[in-house]
């Protein structure tokens, strides 16, 4: 028996500077050695969703502090945003971190 999710699952949303009415748009911060796991643990359902509907709920934008590149903990470098231009269209944000970041982003002293 197939369940018709599109009609089940509506995300709230707002016309976002594309003019996208309805659909969220998630900015994820990643911070430096953040946790490739734990990143993709919060992106998978977000992109399943969009696949099991057949339509774009959520949309992402990848943002570091700076633009450029954040190198996760395995070194693998991701391209992202600067945190400051992606947040104008974003309805949520999500921080990963690893399990260094207190020493990569707090000062000693």
């Amino acid at each position: 028996m197939q369940r018709d999710l599109a009609g089940q699952l509506k995300p709230r949303g707002r016309p976002d500077g594309d003019g996208a009415a309805g659909i969220e748009t998630v900015a994820f911060l990643l911070l430096e050695e953040f946790s490739v796991m734990s990143f993709a643990s919060a992106i998978e359902p977000l992109r399943m969703l969009n696949r099991l509907t057949g339509a774009e709920a959520y949309r992402w934008r990848l943002c570091g502090l700076d633009a450029g590149s954040v190198k996760a903990s395995s070194g693998i470098a991701f391209p992202v945003a600067r945190l400051a231009d992606a947040m104008h269209a974003a309805d949520a944000l999500v921080v990963c971190g690893g399990v260094r970041i207190t020493s990569v982003y707090v000062p000693n002293g």
